[in-house]
């Protein structure tokens, strides 16, 4: 079809769509003969989507992101609330300081006046009350729960299961609390290229561990992951800043959903059992008392040596690998105990 009928079913202009096939974000065929653009359906449907993602905020460079990684969608689209949440805050805190000048300025107010009357320590850095909350509840705990259970959400999805995603996503709300928000500043400070990249991985990874005859090759793979753990210090310094405030609720997170996920797939109950297996085998080779032993179970304070084992596996396959420092900083400004140094 030709620019001017997908005009009138996109009520895009010319220019627009020009700009779009600029950027590359559709390749339509050009007539050879008079140099038009010829547009099949798939063009136009990507046209819909652009001014779809247009009218929600997304900026050209997220739009090509999206459909180079449309894997990912549930990312953008969350990355993208966020995002959105911010710029309401920073408007309403300059809303209240411009309201509360004007509360108080004279008829003959000048900039003079002003600047001696409202330094800028009478201004406020937060909002007085957060209401973005309130209208649009935080969805944060849902976006990290599909990038922890990512290897196991590739089947097709009823309302059944629509209702036992809403019940995982609020027990993983209720395992975190306000400790959510790191996970989801670990989560927004990575690229779409580096979350997908490890989901990737993690999918490929669990996929052979579900279908495996033989675990000696995941024994090899978690022992090693103990020692790279114990002798790598900025691993080390990582996994004790995270352990409290993150890895323990997302092990009781793990163990509370269990059978809410193993109704949800059937590749998490054969996984969960191989890694059970694993663990248990792995953990019945090590004495408890030897050296390996004793220093796997000094980084997992509270557990026994096969839930730290099973920790140790989750970790060295998530996203949490990829912790930004900034945000380790603020994990240990909040918290201070022995075991985080």
């Amino acid at each position: 079809m030709r620019i001017q009928e997908v005009m009138e079913l996109t009520g895009l202009t010319k220019k627009a769509i020009h700009f779009y096939i600029e950027k590359k974000l559709l390749s339509p065929t050009k007539d050879p003969e008079n140099g038009y653009y010829n547009l099949t359906e798939t063009d136009l449907k990507k046209l819909q989507l652009i001014c779809l993602f247009r009218k929600t905020g997304f900026s050209i460079d997220t739009i090509q992101e999206l459909f180079q990684y449309p894997t990912m969608t549930n990312y953008f689209f969350h990355r993208q609330v966020n995002v959105l949440k911010k710029k309401i805050v920073e408007h309403q805190k300059q809303l209240e300081n411009l309201c509360s000048i004007i509360e108080s300025m004279p008829p003959n107010a000048t900039p003079t006046y002003i600047c001696n009357h409202y330094p800028i320590s009478k201004l406020v850095d937060e909002p007085t009350n957060n209401y973005i909350e309130t209208l649009f509840p935080c969805t944060d705990a849902r976006m990290i729960a599909i990038l922890i259970l990512a290897p196991f959400l590739d089947i097709p999805v009823d309302e059944y299961r629509k209702f036992l995603w809403d019940r995982i996503s609020t027990e993983l709300q209720l395992q975190l609390k306000e400790d959510l928000i790191y996970l989801q500043q670990i989560i927004y400070n990575q690229s779409a290229a580096e979350i997908d990249a490890t989901s990737t991985t993690s999918f490929v990874f669990f996929m052979k561990l579900s279908k495996s005859s033989s675990l000696h090759e995941f024994e090899d793979n978690l022992l090693q992951c103990c020692h790279q753990l114990i002798n790598d210090p900025i691993l080390l310094k990582r996994w004790k800043t995270l352990y409290f405030p993150i890895l323990l609720p997302l092990q009781h997170f793990y163990q509370n959903i269990s059978e809410l996920m193993t109704a949800y797939s059937s590749r998490y109950e054969s996984c969960n059992k191989q890694l059970h297996s694993l663990v248990q085998a792995v953990a019945s080779t090590i004495d408890a008392d030897s050296l390996l032993g004793k220093e796997i179970l000094a980084l997992c304070p509270t557990q026994d040596l096969a839930s730290s084992l099973y920790l140790i596996f989750w970790f060295n396959h998530s996203f949490l690998l990829s912790c930004p420092e900034t945000i380790l900083h603020e994990i240990q400004k909040k918290y201070s105990s022995p075991f985080m140094g």
